[in-house]
This record gives C-alpha cells, sequence and structure tokens, in this order.
C-alpha cells in the first residue's frame, strides 16, 4: 500500500511526500521472509540472509527494505561493487532512512571518497537530525580528513545528548587538542574521568600532553585505579604509562622504568612479531629497488612533483619536519593519510605480504600510472588548499619508498632520523599497538631493518631521498630548514623556521612539542634509562655493528 502511494506521489511530482510514504513502507515491510533474513544477517550468516533476500526481490522488486538487506548481506560478502547500485537506489527512495544511508556512506568512505561520504551523511541529518549513529560516522570522517575542530564540535554535539558515551567525551578532548584548544580539551579529559574514574586513555593523554595539569590527587587516583582488582587490561596498561610519566618528571627513573616494563609485561591482542620475516622482507626490497630499477621507470609513473613523502619510525621528528615544511606557502601539510597502504592493499596478489607482491618485476608504466594517479585521487580528499605540493607524512610508508619513486619519479621523499637509542626508548615507552614495540630486541631490529632500507634507498636515488637528521635540525634550525628546501626545489620561507606559530591541526603526539618553540630537551632523553636497556642496546649495537 505504502509503495503504491508512493509511486503515485511520484507521478504527481510530490516527491517529499513519496519518500515519507516510502519510508512508511518500509518500517512496516518486515514480512516473514524478511525478519528471516535479517536475523541471519545478524547472526552474520550473509549467505543465508542474502539468499533469503534475492528470491524476495524476485517477487517484489520494488521493496526497499528487501533491498536495504541484499546489500548489507553483500558487504558481509565483500562485495561492496553489488551492494552500492542498491544502495543508491534505496537513498534516492526514501532519503531518511538511516540504515541504508550508513551502508552506503560506509562502502564510499572504503573508497576514500571522503567527501561524498560526508555529504551523504550531513543530507541523512538534515532529514533525520536525531540520528546519533550517523553524526558519529560523520564526526569520524571529519577526523580522517584532517578537519579536528570540525569533528570536535560533532563530537561535543554527541557528548552533550542523551546517547553520549565516554568514547564520545575522550575524542572531543582529542580533537579540541588537534585543534590547538588545549583548555577545552583537558576540560573534556577532566569530564570524562568525571565519569570514569580510571580511564586509562584519559589519563594517559593528560600526562603526556598536559602532564602540568596532574596534581597529586591525580596521583592517588593513578595509583588507585592500577591496585583495583579486575580493572580492564587496556586502562591498567595506561594507566601505568600515565604512573611513568609522573616518575619521570620527578627523576624517579627507576620507578618511571618499573612503570613502563609492568605496562608491556600485560597481555597484549596482537599477533606475535615477526622479526625474521621482516628482515627477510627487507632484504628482498633492498635487492629489487636498485639504481638500475630506478632509471629505467624513470620516464613511468605520474610526471606530477605535488606530493612530498615525509617517512620515519614514530617518536623520530617527522611532525617537527612536516610542520616547518608546512609553513611554507606553496606546500600543504595533510598528515598521516592512509593513501599508499591502500594503493598497495588494492593492488596486492592474494595470499602476498601486501608490499611483497608490488616489487617491480611485476609492474609496468601503466600500471604505475594507474596506481599515481588513483593516489592522487584519493589525497585531494584530505587537501583543504590550492598549494601547488603537499605533504603526506604517513610514518609507515618508509617501507613502500621504492614503490612511490616508480610512480612519482618527480617525487622527494625526506627520510627522518633520530639518535637509534633516544628513538627505540621513546617508541617504547609510547607504542603499544605496535606489535613490534612491546619487546625491546624486535623494536632495535625494527629501527635496523628501517635504516638499512632507507640508507639502501639514499644510495639507490640519491636525489630522491633526504635524511634529515632530529638532533641536526634541532642544533641548525635555520640550516636544516633550507636544506630540506633546497632538495624541494622551494625557495626558502621564514615563516618555516617560525612553525611553532602555525594553527594548523596537529594529530600526532608530539602535537604539543610542535606548538612551542624548538628545545632540545628530547636529545639523549634515553641516557638516564640506560642501564635498564640493554637488550636495546645489545640489539642496535649487533644490527650497527657499533655501540648505542
Amino acid at each position: 500500500m505504502f509503495r503504491l502511494a508512493a509511486g503515485a506521489l511520484r507521478a504527481l511530482g510530490r516527491n517529499d511526500e513519496a519518500a515519507q510514504a516510502e519510508l512508511q513502507g518500509i518500517k512496516f515491510g518486515f514480512t516473514p521472509q524478511l525478519k528471516l533474513a535479517r536475523a541471519a544477517q545478524q547472526a552474520r550468516q550473509s549467505d543465508e540472509a542474502r539468499s533469503i533476500a534475492d528470491k524476495y526481490l524476485e517477487a517484489n522488486p520494488d521493496d526497499l527494505l528487501a533491498m536495504t538487506i541484499a546489500a548489507e548481506a553483500a558487504l558481509g560478502l565483500r562485495r561492496s561493487e553489488e551492494a552500492e547500485p542498491m544502495l543508491r537506489r534505496v537513498v534516492e527512495r526514501a532519503p531518511a532512512f538511516a540504515p541504508a544511508n550508513l551502508l552506503l556512506a560506509t562502502i564510499v568512505a572504503g573508497k576514500l571518497h571522503l567527501r561524498e561520504a560526508a555529504g551523504i551523511l550531513e543530507a541523512l541529518l538534515e532529514l533525520a537530525p536525531q540520528e546519533m549513529s550517523a553524526r558519529r560516522f560523520l564526526a569520524d570522517l571529519r577526523a580522517q580528513m584532517n578537519e579536528p575542530a570540525r569533528a570536535a564540535a560533532l563530537y561535543g554535539e554527541l557528548a552533550s545528548s542523551d546517547a553520549a558515551s565516554p568514547a564520545d567525551q575522550f575524542k572531543l578532548a582529542q580533537h579540541l587538542r588537534a585543534a590547538g584548544q588545549r583548555e577545552e580539551s583537558i576540560a573534556a579529559l577532566r569530564r570524562t574521568l568525571g565519569r570514569l574514574p580510571y580511564n586509562g586513555q584519559a589519563w594517559s593523554t593528560l600526562a603526556h600532553h598536559f602532564p602540568e595539569e596532574l596534581t597529586d590527587e591525580d596521583e592517588r587516583q593513578i595509583r588507585a585505579g592500577i591496585a583495583t582488582p579486575g580493572i580492564h587490561t587496556d586502562d591498567l596498561r595506561l594507566l601505568q604509562v600515565a604512573l611513568s610519566v609522573i616518575e619521570d618528571r620527578r627523576g624517579n627513573y627507576e620507578a618511571a622504568f618499573a612503570a613502563i616494563a609492568a605496562s608491556k609485561a600485560l597481555p597484549s591482542r596482537t599477533p606475535p612479531y615477526d622479526a625474521e620475516g621482516v628482515s627477510r622482507h627487507v632484504d628482498e626490497l633492498i635487492a629489487s629497488y636498485t639504481p638500475e630499477v630506478f632509471e629505467r621507470f624513470r620516464a613511468c609513473g605520474s610526471s606530477s612533483d605535488a606530493p612530498i613523502f615525509v617517512v620515519g619510525l614514530p617518536r623520530s621528528g617527522s611532525t617537527l619536519i612536516e610542520r616547518i615544511l608546512g609553513q611554507h606557502s606553496k606546500a600543504e601539510p595533510i598528515g598521516e593519510i592512509p593513501v599508499m597502504p591502500r594503493v598497495v592493499a588494492a593492488e596486492r596478489a592474494e595470499g602476498t605480504a601486501g608490499y611483497r607482491s608490488l616489487l617491480p618485476e611485476s609492474l609496468n608504466g601503466e600500471k604505475l600510472a594507474e596506481m599515481a594517479d588513483w593516489y592522487l585521487q584519493s589525497a585531494e580528499q584530505y587537501r583543504h588548499t590550492d598549494k601547488p605540493r603537499f605533504i603526506d607524512k604517513y610514518n609507515g610508508n618508509w617501507v613502500r619508498a621504492g614503490l612511490i619513486m616508480l610512480m612519482f619519479p618527480r617525487a622527494k621523499i625526506i627520510d627522518a632520523r633520530r639518535d637509534p637509542l633516544d628513538c627505540c626508548w621513546s617508541v617504547f615507552k609510547t607504542m603499544f599497538a605496535d606489535d613490534y614495540a612491546r619487546d625491546m630486541r624486535h623494536l632495535a631490529r625494527f629501527y635496523a631493518d628501517y635504516a638499512r632500507f632507507m640508507d639502501a634507498m639514499v644510495s639507490a636515488a640519491p636525489d630522491r631521498v633526504l635524511t634529515v637528521r632530529y638532533e641536526e635540525l634541532v642544533r641548525d634550525v635555520d640550516g636544516e630548514t633550507r636544506r630540506m628546501l633546497d632538495f624541494l626545489d622551494l625557495p626558502f620561507e621564514a615563516a618555516c623556521v617560525d612553525f611553532h606559530l602555525s594553527t594548523a591541526p596537529v594529530m600526532t603526539p608530539s602535537s604539543e612539542q610542535v606548538r612551542r618553540p624548538i628545545s632540545n630537551e628530547s636529545i639523549g632523553s634515553a641516557e638516564p634509562y640506560r642501564q635498564w636497556l640493554q637488550p636495546l642496546i645489545d640489539e642496535l649495537e649487533s644490527a650497527s655493528g657499533k655501540s648505542a
């Protein structure tokens, strides 16, 4: 009945009323067959759900609810190309139907068409402002697009709603921090802790970014959380990290290290790190990306010199480099965009380890040009200015440096390098999601693999890769800035040296550091801990053949 009414209303040009009729038809459209399909999908039996929905659609080809269930089942089967046209049809006829909009936005965002996905969600919220899941999804998209102020505004709306969750309040705090709104971020963290007094994320964020805000009462609360039986492992891990920051600031290095060691000793959900496998992959890459290969592919790929790639291990100074270059009138910083990993994921052969399937012997000029074009189109989603160059600071792109140079023969790569011991210690005490960072020896091995691969790339293509050492940059910011700009064929601009005056957002853990004038306080940061870092030191010395 509702579908018939919708059709009649559309024929009369009364599209808004037709959309309402379609929505009512969906609301009352759960027939026994569709209930079975929905139950199968909720049980993650996507094959069964798709079969039931398809049979229903044979008899009822215009049923929007059946289309949505069939599309969701197709997504469960990783067939987004089948789901997308069905969902577009549903959204066109019932634009306020939230499930179809959310599924369609998921597909579109998955292709890195972030602006289109945001537009889908904004249109839905115009019609259905009560849809908090759409608001949350839109906030996450704005964060991905390096728009923390807009993301924070949306998280703020969520945090003040009846549907608020502690995660909303914490994400509000994180994006206020990234947007440079210090006091507002601290207040949001305090509100999170008001609801969840042992929330590890909030405590570790306060400790790392705003340590001067911690009080004696805060320390008592952190210690109480650590001593609480049954506390969630994730919270306990980060409470230990917060305590280590407190002890470090007091100069109680043994206690600070003990807190980090206790945190690292907790069970992890990440798989064991395969140090030998990674080293073998790096050997293969070094053997494959040679001067002869770069010369052979020099006329292939894209002629664009727009992307500037900054690579390095976490905590290596890459954010500082991006901040300096991003002050230039011709270079836009766009953060850690996940585009190159997606290029590799889209092209890799089934059953291979990502980048290993993209060795030079499997590539040709046409494929490289196609990959480069896709990269540039996707990177555009993260841009907000018309500057001719942009800076992609995805640290993990180091392993793709050879591929990048084949895709973009004119593009330049800056290799951010920091003292091995300082860098590894900083990673060890702050990074917990990366499998290589759980064990000192694995971490040292990972650093060594990174360093030898990038050394090989510098040797193979010295005009394409520039190594910038953090310590030299701190000691001579003017001279190193000029060296980087010369390498990038950009004229010197004094604004680059005054990087701390930039109001651009910073999502990384270095956000508060790069908003202050440069200092040498991080140089030698591992020295007070040297006596407890022997496994790290031994592995670094073994890998490099010299003292760490």
